[in-house]
């Protein structure tokens, strides 16, 4: 139930955004600020997302394999309507919020797991 709360919370939060932008820079401006992020999100997804299936498949993979989970993660955050998701898409390349999101979400899922 509280992630129903809180996902509707977020959304609300992201169709918000989206006016008070609006409201600003007009339809057009949103529009193509939308897409922008669509298509970062995209390539993103797609370059890391490739990464990501190549490590899953045990194929060798050069780099930080925490960053490629991280980058898709991202990724579909850019693509995602709304511009709170944006921003924590943009949070998620630095190295400090993603070792951090990775604590609490070891943290949610360790709980998780206990019987």
């Amino acid at each position: 139930m509280r992630f129903i709360l809180i996902f509707l919370a977020l959304f609300i939060a992201e169709i918000w955004s989206l006016f008070m932008v609006g409201a600003r820079v007009g339809f057009l401006g949103v529009l193509s600020m939308r897409l922008a992020m669509i298509i970062v999100g995209g390539v993103i997804v797609g370059s890391r997302g490739r990464r990501l299936k190549a490590m899953l498949m045990g194929i060798p993979v050069s780099g930080n394999h925490e960053g490629v989970v991280w980058g898709v993660a991202s990724g579909f955050l850019f693509m995602f309507p709304g511009f709170f998701s944006d921003l924590l898409g943009l949070a998620l390349w630095v190295p400090q919020v993603r070792r951090l999101a990775g604590r609490l979400l070891g943290v949610r899922l360790a709980r998780a797991a206990r019987p």
